[in-house]
C-alpha cells in the first residue's frame, strides 16, 4: 500500500468525523423554517381611540396603535357608528383577539366591550342584534365566533 492510500485512509474519517462536528454544533435559524403560527386567540386590553365606521376600529395598548376590522361583520346603515359608540361605553376599553392582518396593514378581530366584568359580550354580535350590522356571509366563517353571529342574526330577524 502506498504512502498516499495510506493517508488517504486516515485523513478520510477524520474529515467526516468534522464534519459531522460542524454540523452539530453550528447555530441554526429555526425561524425560518418553522411554519406560521396559528392565530392568537387570547385577548388583550385596548383602548379605543376612534371609531372610523361600524367595522373598523382605531385603537392603542401604550404606544401600540392598531385599525381593527370587526370580524365576519357589514354595517347596514349610517347611524352604526352611533351605535359602536354606545355599546362600548365611556371607559372605551375593549378586549380584542386578533385574527389576522390584512395587505393594507387593517388588524381582523373579534371585539369585547365590558372586558372588566363578567357581562363581557362580543361587538360584532352585539351589532348585529342593534340592526346597525348584518352577518358578512364571505369572511363570517373565518371568525372564531361565528356560531356567536349567526345566533344574533336569527335573534335580530335577519335571517
Amino acid at each position: 500500500m502506498g504512502k498516499w492510500q495510506k493517508v488517504a485512509i486516515i485523513l478520510v474519517p477524520l474529515v467526516a468525523i468534522a464534519f459531522v462536528i460542524g454540523l452539530v454544533l453550528r447555530p441554526t435559524r429555526t425561524e425560518l423554517v418553522q411554519a406560521p403560527a396559528a392565530p392568537d386567540l387570547n385577548t388583550d386590553l385596548w383602548q379605543v381611540e376612534n371609531i372610523e365606521d361600524a367595522e373598523t376600529l382605531l385603537v392603542r395598548r401604550a404606544s401600540e396603535q392598531r385599525r381593527v376590522k370587526l370580524c365576519g361583520i357589514t354595517p347596514t346603515g349610517t347611524d352604526s357608528t352611533q351605535a359602536v359608540t354606545e355599546l362600548i361605553g365611556s371607559s372605551g376599553e375593549v378586549a380584542i383577539a386578533f385574527l389576522g392582518k390584512q395587505p393594507d396593514k387593517t388588524w381582523v378581530g373579534e371585539v369585547w366591550v365590558n372586558p372588566a366584568t363578567e357581562g363581557e359580550e362580543l361587538l360584532n354580535g352585539l351589532l348585529i342584534l342593534a340592526g346597525v350590522a348584518e352577518v358578512n356571509r364571505s369572511e363570517w366563517m373565518s371568525c372564531p365566533n361565528h356560531l356567536a353571529l349567526q345566533d344574533a342574526e336569527e335573534l335580530a330577524g335577519l335571517e
